[in-house]
């Protein structure tokens, strides 16, 4: 789905003006408010919650560690105060990266299959959606997703709009792993950054009840 500015006339045909937004300041700002943050962990979400206390998983977070967990919100958070022609090109390749990290069948070990290119675009369509409030479009998908993800591919793919900061992802995609024979679900997968599957909210409160269940630096 198209991802277009909204309109306070929907029939009209006339161009739409986007306020100029002050590049310069933006960055300064966002680049100001990482620092204050020092080496805090962060947290983002990509898609839908699923009604957890975020906030309070934060606070467990912080306990575990002994350093502060801040929530950011939604994974392109981290693209705040990023010239736009940058943020384009992290959004397409990562848009690209999560397309192809569908598994499209789990018998099968090679699971890479071209995605089709409205998959791509459906993809940067709600990343775009997200990094540009002011635009109308699909936030994130509704209901549950048509295929699992290569919990490993999908982690590249937030590596990717990340960077090497210490962070947590909440996904509401389906997480799995090859095991030797077969792709099983899995709730997370440790490294940078550590991703945690909301699929089963209640797995993600286990994750943070455990004393080693918080590392996000493991490969």
């Amino acid at each position: 789905m198209p991802v277009r500015p909204t309109r306070s006339n929907p029939l009209s045909t006339r161009p739409v003006y986007l306020p100029k937004v002050p590049a310069k300041e933006l960055q300064e700002a966002a680049k100001a408010a990482k620092t204050a943050q020092g080496d805090a962990v962060r947290i983002y979400i990509d898609g839908d919650a699923r009604g957890l206390d975020v906030e309070r998983l934060a606070g467990r977070l912080s306990e575990a560690l002994g350093r502060q967990a801040v929530v950011m919100g939604d994974i392109v958070a981290a693209l705040a105060g990023r010239p736009q022609t940058e943020v384009r090109r992290i959004v397409a390749t990562a848009a690209n990266a999560i397309a192809w990290a569908r598994v499209r069948d789990v018998a099968k070990e090679d699971y890479r299959i071209l995605p089709m290119r409205s998959e791509v675009d459906a993809e940067e369509a709600r990343l775009r959606g997200r990094s540009q409030p002011s635009y109308g479009g699909v936030s994130h998908p509704g209901g549950e997703y048509e295929y699992p993800y290569d919990a490993a591919a999908l982690q590249e793919a937030y590596r990717g709009l990340l960077g090497d900061e210490a962070a947590v992802v909440l996904t509401d995609r389906r997480l799995v792993t090859w095991s030797g024979s077969e792709w099983s679900a899995t709730p997370r997968l440790t490294g940078s950054p550590l991703v945690l599957s909301v699929s089963d909210p209640s797995s993600v409160e286990a994750v943070f009840s455990s004393p080693g269940g918080v590392n996000y630096s493991e490969g």
